[in-house]
């Protein structure tokens, strides 16, 4: 497992946010591109944010592969040039995110093309901590000269399915693998989180009761679910659209909770 730290500075609320960027896929027509560079742009505009990028830059399928589709494949991405086309892209999507710390996890999709390094790249061009297929990464918190400390963890899950309860197992089975404040997950394509209290008690000194917010998430995808005259996989699968909640999480670094918070758009 890859391990990382940033800093960050709570604003005048004592809150700083962490925000999920999903799954891309960008050589689909189904990419919504206005939207996922109006998420970035509110993201490198507020200045105690984090970002986690959780997988799938790319869709990475070419015309040899079983499941390549031409028919929902923008013609950019459909001649030799693929790769570089495609970098270029990565470049003007996930360059202007190093005005902000962040971390990139690698996907499947983004692995199709061993030799390209797809995951590496995004997180070269966004100034990001890689953390390939899973990792773990302290934020070390500075509010108003207290120092406070957030351990997320990211990954791109496996599996999914046709209905929310094999897709939500497959995420929250997470907290079983580290102990994390926040984890999120990439992949399933269809926003989920909670919130809930974990209870432990102190291991020295006075005995009480403590508990501590965890955050799950996972974070939706930039894809349309449907679009007039293409059918893609979800629609050949007859996958029903997904819950596309762009949810991002406020934490209060004084008490050390959590609350959602979601995009208007």
């Amino acid at each position: 497992m890859r391990i990382a730290e940033a800093d960050i500075t709570a604003d005048s609320s004592r809150f700083i946010r962490v925000y999920p960027i999903g799954d891309v896929h960008l050589e689909k027509v189904h990419f919504d591109e206005a939207r996922f560079k109006r998420y970035v742009n509110d993201i490198i505009a507020d200045p105690h944010g984090v970002w986690f990028f959780t997988g799938d830059a790319i869709e990475g399928r070419t015309p040899d592969m079983a499941k390549y589709d031409a028919d929902v494949t923008l013609p950019q991405y459909k001649n030799s040039d693929y790769m570089f086309v495609v970098q270029e892209k990565i470049r003007e999507l996930f360059e202007p995110l190093r005005a902000r710390p962040g971390a990139v996890v690698k996907g499947n999709h983004d692995e199709f093309l061993k030799w390209a390094g797809v995951a590496n790249f995004v997180a070269s061009v966004s100034g990001a901590s890689y953390l390939d297929g899973e990792g773990m990464v302290r934020l070390n918190c500075d509010l108003s000269g207290k120092g406070r400390t957030l351990l997320v963890y990211a990954r791109h899950v496996v599996g999914g399915g046709k209905t929310p309860g094999a897709k939500l197992n497959s995420a929250y089975s997470m907290g079983s693998l580290v102990d994390a404040d926040v984890y999120l997950a990439g992949h399933i394509h269809n926003h989920a989180s909670t919130i809930t209290p974990q209870y432990s008690l102190p291991r020295r000194g006075a005995l009480g009761l403590t508990s501590r917010d965890v955050a799950t998430v996972i974070a939706t995808s930039f894809l349309k679910p449907k679009l007039e005259g293409f059918v893609d996989y979800t629609g050949k699968k007859g996958y029903a659209p997904p819950d596309q909640g762009l949810v991002y999480l406020n934490v209060d670094l004084e008490n050390m909770r959590m609350y959602r918070s979601e995009m208007r758009y």
